[in-house]
């Protein structure tokens, strides 16, 4: 029975991408689903004037690690420490996500909430599996 409700999550999380829609994951503002993060600044800024954000624009992957996600938010630029991606939990914050346990692109340097671009593995997550593709565990399971 568990199967079917894997079944459905996995369903309703693709048409969700595909249609560009709102998911609803009970963060304090709208997130929307997307394929790919932006690669580079460029690619950044656009994304960010695209969504017309009042506040900032971030993309990271959900707290399920199911999607990345993209979304305005109302906090500050926040510094994260090597040794850590990032991921949207509790009601709409990025939470420090230990990447020690990757076989590469962990963040070897301090970098800011919207410089995650620069780590292309803190983007890269297989949300069947639940997991970013660099963990060593990841294609394991």
């Amino acid at each position: 029975m568990w199967y079917v409700l894997v079944l459905f999550t996995i369903i309703h999380q693709i048409s969700a991408i595909a249609t560009g829609s709102e998911i609803s994951m009970e963060y304090r503002f709208k997130v929307f689903p997307v394929n790919e993060c932006p690669g580079n600044k460029t690619e950044f800024e656009r994304a960010s004037e695209k969504m017309n954000c009042s506040g900032r624009y971030l993309c990271a992957p959900n707290r399920d690690l199911t999607n990345l996600i993209e979304f305005c938010t109302d906090r500050r630029r926040s510094l994260y420490s090597a040794g850590n991606c990032v991921r949207l939990q509790g009601t709409g914050d990025l939470n420090h996500y230990n990447c020690s346990m990757f076989s590469t692109g962990c963040p070897n340097e301090p970098y800011s909430d919207d410089e995650i671009y620069k780590f292309p593995a803190c983007l890269n997550i297989n949300g069947v599996l639940q997991c970013y593709v660099s963990e060593k565990t990841c294609l394991e399971r």
